[in-house]
């Protein structure tokens, strides 16, 4: 068999893969979503997602890191319990996965315990220069969404301060101090961050 032959078999496979994952649109099962920001586990790692598709039995989304067909993952579509999932093609940064076991699509996309959606974050540990007016300090993050981080700070912030983040490799980020417990405070971006931007930032 001709190697171009073998290529085209491969990317006939994937095309029909694609369409087999998150593309059904005659089946009542399937959730079209756009852009939808989810969280793709590997081993310890967390890295954002955006889920183009999302079927029952699994889902198209674009990645921002290399994986590989065959891969375990799991999925976080919410703040919430992980779905255990494997790689079943990629091309490029679009990658096709497969749910272990079917899903319910209103139920994994609802709420935890029907409390209010809370944006997924992503844990961090990344130091991070902090300037409220005239004072400059560095705290270190513990974990960011597109909508805000949590910081740890040497010195306490004042509930309801605006202030600017500026970590290293990103453009400033500014922010209110939304809430303080000990060391530790959240912070609200006054806009939320594009979640390809964010996603390439964290895994760069």
């Amino acid at each position: 068999m001709s190697r171009d032959h073998r290529k085209s078999r491969g990317q006939g496979a994937s095309r029909r893969g694609a369409e087999d994952i998150g593309d059904r649109r005659g089946d009542a099962r399937n959730l079209a979503l756009l852009l939808r920001v989810a969280v793709l586990i590997r081993g310890e790692a967390r890295q954002l997602c955006l889920v183009r598709n999302l079927a029952a039995g699994g889902l198209m989304a674009r990645t921002f890191s290399r994986l590989e067909p065959g891969e375990a993952v799991a999925v976080e579509l919410t703040d919430g319990e992980p779905l255990p999932a494997r790689i079943v093609w990629t091309q490029g940064y679009e990658t096709g996965i497969a749910f272990e076991r079917p899903i319910a699509l209103t139920e994994a996309l609802a709420p935890p315990s029907g409390g209010r959606a809370r944006p997924l974050r992503l844990p961090l540990d990344r130091l991070t220069m902090v300037r409220a007016g005239a004072d400059i300090a560095f705290a270190s993050a513990r974990d960011i969404s597109p909508n805000g981080a949590r910081l740890a700070c040497e010195h306490p912030l004042e509930q309801g301060a605006a202030v600017t983040l500026t970590f290293e490799g990103f453009r400033p980020i500014e922010g209110v101090v939304r809430w303080r417990r000990g060391s530790c405070c959240g912070i609200g971006f006054n806009h939320a961050i594009a979640p390809a931007e964010l996603g390439r930032w964290l895994a760069s």
